[in-house]
């Protein structure tokens, strides 16, 4: 038992709680805006847009607005104490606020509630905002556990079969440790309208009648001295009720909960009366005086007239009106002095694990335990004195501090009533060896017993009560539920236990070839085996090995086997060289699309060196569009030449070619570049590289999900790795250059290059993505120069077909001398997506994809290039290309 209340509690107790004085618990949108808001909203166009001026008007949103919802400068009344956060919003029309719901329109739009506290409840009434929509809903966060409405959160549009319309949506805070903890409603599919929200029973009505108190009492009224000496008839409406007429049925058992405080005279306390006093704690607020041992406590006289307060907490709202003495000013005196020698006020001891073993205390009997309280809803409190010497010896014996204590004890309790809802189910996490299942029960609900039975039949508290997890040698049924105070019993968990045996570990076997190593994985059992090249050891992120694994560069291989219903294996592991691969010395240079380098630092930069632009608010928190959503032309309008267009045998002049020309030998027009087209980038902490465009558009992208690991189905456009060797040496950073549009006829002009030179030999390595859809082509290459003006490739960036899956390209380069390192779009479509780029130097020439500028590969492929003058791969139909010296249209 703690010594004393906290501070926390002393807030608690006040007769306005903190949260119902200071902080909304009700916001019925039904209502609409007040005129205040309206108003506002009205005054403020630069923010809102609105469909009317008479009752029925909506506001819609201009601007990203979050956090506190503003209008005219001040936050709006409909929304008071609800923030927005940024997740989801989009420009403008986030939210409409109207007559009758407050409508959340985007995916992944959050309202975020009050700091609650582990227990509460949250109660949401919405309906989809189209009456045809199938999957619209409201999702709570981590802190909040989904206990009733549609199934998923999922609110029907009301013209879809089944639907109800209007769903009621229920919520409760689960989480242990603080009561303070962040709560948030998320749209998932689309716009909801939101009618009311409703934290535990809302927010309290003024009390301005009398607390309706029950007395619970057994004997004759007219001689009972708490009945009749204290006054409560002063405050309080009380209704008198035997505990006699409560055990018989006379009277409702259940009635006693529509009270708002039941008073418990000593006479209520018998055998018989036990358990119905038991039952009631915490189902409504009690009042008791009396330590009775059928409660728990073994009851102490230390014949003082005082009860103790801690001097922290003298002024309490509890102890309002009292008249403090003693040495150290801290005891309110109960009964007179010099009228009685004992049986005045009591302290208690408990035994170890009471129901009340925790809770604070915040005023002692000498050096026993007193006044208490036991729960946040319903609350019990014990005043523990002996209210048979109200009057003794023909004489009030108590004081007004004990009129003060009991009319503030009351008051008090009256504001903890609460309704009184089911608790959740128990939670059940499984441990699982070779042969053994432990399974560990839990609530996070304050108080919470939990019992058991492993036989399949059905729990009730006579059952085992769960105080361990629980260890299973063989398949069994557990089914558990949960009692706690304050609430109704759970409903109860039923759970088959199984028992898994470990499978096997898989064997790894290598074999090396120079240049290469092949891996080959088996298991003696019928199970999946799975594996990575970053340590993954959850099946769900690793791959599922079907054929022998080559690799060109070396690396270590995890593997395990895993199936339904056993235990997943032991991880095997092998570091695997490829011969011929040359050792890494060091970075020499790293591209990283992420925040710090190329959104926080980047420089924007013109054809002439001066600064355009530098990081800015207006710059989106997850893209940063450089030069702006749109490409620019390359060209200028000054004539550069005026070619011949033939077909693709060289000497056959193609005529009709170009739109408008008819019975002519087609001819084309060449532009000069416009110098002014140059746009660069830079960082002012990473200054290794430069960002070049002439006219094609760049997107800095940031905060992306970027999954290091690899999905085993097929996955939709999220980044993930696209196969597990994609992850040797690591996974690619969470952020993107996006190598976007240009104007048609214009070349792809967007490259990514070094500011020095870096001597061979060396390898190139890229981690990329391209962003369009299944299955488009990006065709961007890895080049070097000695002068930065003439690039030649040495290989080609790989791309993966599923969208936005990161492929990994890893050249080696070794002529002799020094060069720029670049890589540059020349074909495809546009959105190549460049996360990473390494150069690293190397201490050979052999190994993986080794090039040379004499090789019969690269020549080949120097005689077809761009109007650019680089390098083509293969030739796209209806572009034009310089082939032989002439110019050639592709069909």
């Amino acid at each position: 038992m703690k010594k004393f209340f906290s501070t926390a509690l002393v807030a608690a107790i006040a007769f306005s709680a903190t949260m119902d004085a200071q902080v909304k618990k009700t916001w019925d949108f039904s209502l609409g805006v007040s005129d205040t808001d309206r108003a506002n909203l009205t005054a403020d166009a630069t923010n809102w847009t609105t469909n009317g001026e008479d009752a029925s008007a909506y506001w819609n949103d201009n601007k990203k607005l979050s956090g506190t919802i503003m209008a005219n400068g001040e936050p709006l009344e409909f929304l008071l104490h609800l923030t927005v956060g940024t997740n989801g919003l989009k420009t403008s029309n986030n939210f409409k606020i109207g007559p009758a719901a407050y409508r959340m329109s985007r995916a992944g739009m959050r309202t975020y509630l009050p700091k609650l506290a582990n227990g509460q409840t949250i109660t949401v009434m919405a309906r989809s905002a189209n009456g045809t929509a199938e999957n619209r809903g409201l999702i709570g966060n981590a802190n909040m556990t989904y206990v009733s409405g549609p199934d998923g959160g999922i609110c029907l549009g009301n013209q879809v079969a089944g639907s109800e319309g209007t769903y009621t949506l229920v919520w409760q805070v689960t989480t242990e440790g603080t009561d303070s903890v962040d709560c948030c409603i998320e749209i998932v599919g689309g716009g909801i309208d939101i009618q009311s929200i409703v934290i535990d029973n809302g927010d309290e009505e003024t009390m301005t009648e009398d607390p309706n108190v029950a007395y619970v009492y057994s004997g004759d009224i007219d001689s009972d001295p708490l009945r009749q000496f204290v006054g409560l008839d002063d405050y309080c409406t009380v209704t008198n009720i035997t505990i006699e007429s409560l055990l018989d049925g006379s009277v409702s058992q259940d009635s006693i909960e529509s009270f708002e405080v039941v008073v418990l005279a000593p006479s209520a306390f018998s055998d018989e009366s036990s358990a119905y006093i038991n039952a009631r704690l915490n189902r409504v607020p009690i009042l008791n005086f009396t330590p009775s041992a059928i409660l728990g406590y073994t009851k102490v006289d230390p014949a003082l007239t005082s009860f103790t307060v801690g001097e922290d907490y003298a002024d309490a709202d509890l102890f309002l009106d009292m008249e403090y003495s003693g040495d150290d000013d801290n005891e309110i005196a109960i009964f007179k002095e010099g009228i009685l020698s004992d049986n005045m006020v009591y302290g208690y001891t408990l035994a170890d694990g009471s129901d009340f073993a925790d809770d604070d205390v915040y005023a002692t009997a000498g050096e026993y335990s007193a006044i208490h309280i036991h729960g946040k809803k319903n609350v019990y409190m014990l005043i523990p004195f002996a209210v048979e010497n109200i009057l003794a010896n023909d004489d009030y014996a108590i004081t007004d501090n004990t009129l003060a204590l009991i009319s503030n004890a009351v008051k008090y309790l009256r504001t903890t009533k609460a309704t009184v809802t089911t608790a959740m189910k128990p939670t059940v996490a499984y441990t699982y060896e070779d042969g053994v299942t432990t399974a560990t029960l839990k609530s996070t609900l304050t108080g919470a017993k939990i019992f058991y039975t492993i036989d399949g039949t059905e729990p009730t508290t006579a059952s085992t009560r769960y105080t361990e997890p629980i260890v299973f040698t063989s398949a069994a049924t557990l089914k558990a539920f949960v009692v706690a105070p304050a609430y109704n019993n759970s409903d109860v968990l039923s759970e088959e236990v199984i028992i898994k045996t470990q499978l096997p570990t898989p064997r790894i076997s290598i074999a090396q070839v120079e240049g290469s190593s092949t891996i080959t994985l088996s298991t003696s059992a019928e199970a999946g085996i799975y594996y990575s090249f970053n340590g993954q050891t959850s099946y769900d992120r690793a791959t599922l090995y079907a054929e022998p694994i080559v690799i060109t560069e070396p690396g270590t291989i995890t593997a395990f086997s895993y199936a339904d219903g056993f235990l997943m294996s032991d991880v095997a592991e092998a570091y695997v060289q490829v011969g011929g691969i040359p050792a890494v010395k060091d970075t020499l240079a790293h591209y990283n699309a992420g925040t710090t380098d190329w959104f926080d630092n980047a420089i924007l930069y013109g054809a002439d060196g001066t600064v355009l632009d530098t990081p800015t608010e207006n710059w989106a928190a997850k893209a940063a569009y450089y030069f702006g959503k749109s490409a620019w032309d390359y060209y200028s309008t000054e004539v550069d030449r005026i070619e011949t267009v033939y077909a693709e045998d060289g000497t056959t002049p193609l005529k009709s070619q170009i739109e408008g020309q008819t019975d002519q030998d087609s001819t084309i027009t060449y532009y000069k570049p416009d110098a002014s087209a140059v746009r660069s980038i830079k960082s002012a902490t990473d200054t290794k590289w430069v960002i070049k465009t002439q006219g094609q558009q760049l997107t800095g992208e940031t905060n992306i999900a970027q999954l290091g690991y690899v999905k085993c189905e097929g996955a939709s456009a999220a980044r993930y790795h696209d196969e597990a060797i994609d992850l040797i040496g690591g996974p690619a950073t969470t952020g993107c250059l996006t190598l976007g549009g240009k104007v048609s006829g214009n070349p792809f002009t967007a490259s990514i290059q070094t500011v020095e030179k870096y001597a061979a030999p060396f390898d190139v390595v890229v981690y990329a993505n391209q962003g369009n859809s299944d299955g488009a082509t990006v065709n961007v290459e890895i080049q070097v120069s000695a002068d930065g003006e003439t690039w030649t490739a040495i290989g080609d960036v790989k791309f993966a077909y599923t969208q936005r899956h990161i492929k990994k390209t890893r050249v080696h380069y070794s002529e002799a001398g020094e060069v720029y390192v670049r890589l540059a779009q020349v074909g495809g479509s546009t959105k190549g997506q460049i996360c990473d780029i390494y150069v690293i130097s190397t201490d050979g020439v052999t190994g993986i994809d080794a090039i040379t500028a004499n090789d019969e590969k690269s020549a080949k492929s120097q005689c077809v290039i761009d109007l650019m003058g680089r390098r083509a791969g293969a030739m796209v139909s209806g572009q034009m290309y310089l082939k032989d010296g002439k110019i050639v249209l592709k069909k």
